[in-house]
């Protein structure tokens, strides 16, 4: 007999399994490898709980969820019929605009399969945070497949310049990581590297400052803000929004900040507050709406985003209207009053 009794660990809630080993055993290491001890039983309870949360979640809006599924497939679909047929010649071609534009497709499949199961098991507040990131994804997919390829370059040098100064961060919190910490020569060279970017860069401050020259070429309003001293530090996310023609999902993009910034919960089934069930239909219907779009964008900028491939533009098209057949399977309003 065990420090639990007679009692098994199936039959009790975690609580009372934990306050009982602390009660029984002579320390708190003791109590934990007692707690421990009954994995097996307490994962058994963890997967009821997911069990009830999915299967109330398919008898709501199984269809929807089907449909959903099989969008995320049509998109890793296209994805591979654009690896097979075109993408040798874009790599022999160098098009930088590709490469980016593939790696963020790759991003968007990756976290659209993220969000569809956080929202298979009714986790709305980490599918709206999740979302965000495919917002992020989209916007960018959309801005790159509108420029010349010279502006996916400088994405990727302002990726490698933000990836140096990670190393400042990481001497500071090495020593007390056990790790080694860099050489005084290297951090000379990173430094220099860093202040020549900064004296002829600055708004690469900005996580979106490789977008500066493109904005300052293309939109009146960047132009504008520039002039006032609003965009010193380069463009903001906003901009970006706004240059590809959607700056009206960025309150929604804002609820999601929200939930990735620990604000207070959107989400209370109570009479002032949103509702997880309303929530996830609404959540849902953005996420369908977004999903498919950095794969579009990718396969229709080759060769030339003005004359795509024919075969790819069917696809993009299909996935289009996939994307809305599947959106109407999901009803919900979100508080800012939806599309």
């Amino acid at each position: 007999m065990d420090a639990y009794g007679s009692v098994m660990a199936e039959e009790m809630a975690p609580s009372d399994l934990l306050d009982r080993a602390l009660a029984e055993c002579s320390s708190a290491a003791e109590a934990a490898s007692a707690f421990v001890g009954h994995a097996r039983a307490l994962s058994v309870q963890w997967r009821h709980e997911m069990a009830r949360a999915e299967t109330e979640m398919l008898d709501r809006r199984a269809a929807a969820l089907r449909d959903t599924e099989t969008l995320l497939m049509a998109c890793r679909g296209v994805r591979t019929l654009f690896d097979r047929h075109l993408l040798s010649a874009a790599r022999e071609a160098d098009d930088r605009r590709i490469a980016v534009l593939a790696g963020f497709c790759d991003r968007a499949i990756e976290t659209a399969a993220e969000v569809l199961t956080l929202l298979r098991f009714g986790h709305a507040a980490g599918a709206l945070a999740r979302w965000r990131q495919l917002r992020e994804v989209e916007v960018l997919s959309l801005f790159i497949a509108s420029q010349p390829a010279s502006v996916a370059a400088e994405y990727e040098q302002h990726a490698a310049y933000r990836g140096l100064q990670l190393r400042f961060d990481y001497q500071r919190w090495a020593r007390s990581l056990g790790e080694e910490p860099l050489r005084h020569s290297e951090l000379r060279a990173i430094d220099g590297v860093v202040e020549a970017v900064r004296a002829d860069r600055l708004h690469w401050e900005s996580d979106y400052g490789w977008a500066h020259e493109a904005l300052l070429r293309t939109e009146h309003r960047y132009r504008d803000l520039c002039a006032k001293g609003r965009r010193a530090r380069g463009p903001t996310f906003r901009d970006l929004e706004h240059a590809v023609g959607s700056s009206d999902q960025h309150l929604f993009y804002g609820l999601a900040s929200e939930q990735v910034h620990l604000a207070e919960s959107l989400f209370r089934d109570d009479p002032d507050g949103w509702s997880r069930n309303d929530a996830l239909d609404t959540i849902a219907g953005e996420f369908v709406r977004t999903m498919w779009v950095p794969t579009a964008a990718l396969v229709l900028s080759w060769p030339r985003p003005e004359t795509p491939d024919g075969a790819m533009s069917q696809r993009a098209a299909f996935l289009e209207a996939m994307a809305q057949l599947v959106a109407t399977g999901w009803e919900g309003q979100s508080p800012a009053g939806g599309r």
